[in-house]
């Protein structure tokens, strides 16, 4: 079981899954994000303005060769009312409302997009990544509250923070000294008790948290960039 977009936090930004904050305020907008916003929306009608037309032009088009194809014209055409006396409504008509409708439907299907995930993420408040936590936790569906799941995105995070950096630390140690010692300590007990506290949170909710070290978050992520520009290079 994972989280997924079906979950009311999250959306996906990118190809990559992201939840919200629950407790940040929606809906207000710098000056420069609204800039922005009204740039897109210009951007959205003349898109969808081409859109239908091009499928009216493309369903005609379509209509005119089945036509051909079937024996009903001698030769692919286009033939408009009011300027071809032999005109009679056929596949061209039929095809040019269906490309106008699929564009319709694309174009509607698009905007609800946008809107859901411009009411979740107000256009500016923090978010967190869901993918390494669907790629090591076990137990996490959409079925955890919005809010137990950006607990625990902000703990996990912390908690793989402080390994990363006990990992650095040990590994950038020089000679053997009070000092380094009195670090690489300190640095260890973090990483202990961001894990602890990862760990028992998780418990509560109902997830596992599996032994041994945490994934590095950035590597999952990058893997995750590689499989999806390996999908859309096949």
């Amino acid at each position: 079981m994972t989280v997924t977009t079906r979950h009311p936090g999250v959306v996906r930004v990118g190809g990559r899954l992201m939840v919200v904050d629950p407790f940040a305020d929606r809906g207000t907008l710098t000056e420069g994000q609204q800039r922005v916003l009204r740039l897109r929306r210009r951007i959205t009608i003349l898109l969808g303005g081409f859109l239908l037309v091009a499928g009216f032009i493309a369903g005609a088009l379509i209509g005119v060769l089945v036509e051909w194809a079937l024996g009903r014209v001698k030769s692919p055409g286009v033939s408009l009312p009011g300027l071809d006396a032999d005109w009679v409504p056929g596949f061209d008509v039929v095809g040019s409302v269906v490309g106008v409708i699929a564009a319709v439907v694309f174009l509607l299907v698009s905007a609800e997009r946008r809107k859901r995930r411009r009411s979740l993420d107000g256009g500016h408040q923090p978010s967190r990544w869901i993918d390494p936590l669907n790629d090591h936790l076990v137990g996490l569906s959409d079925d955890v509250s919005w809010t137990s799941l950006w607990t625990l995105t902000r703990m996990y995070a912390a908690a793989e923070r402080a390994q990363r950096e006990l990992v650095q630390l040990s590994a950038a140690r020089g000679a053997v000294g009070d000092e380094d010692e009195c670090d690489l300590a300190e640095a260890r007990f973090a990483a202990a008790d961001a894990r602890e506290g990862l760990e028992k949170t998780a418990q509560i909710m109902g997830i596992r948290v599996p032994e041994g070290p945490l994934p590095d978050a950035q590597a999952i992520l990058a893997g995750t960039a590689r499989q999806r520009a390996k999908r859309r290079s096949l």
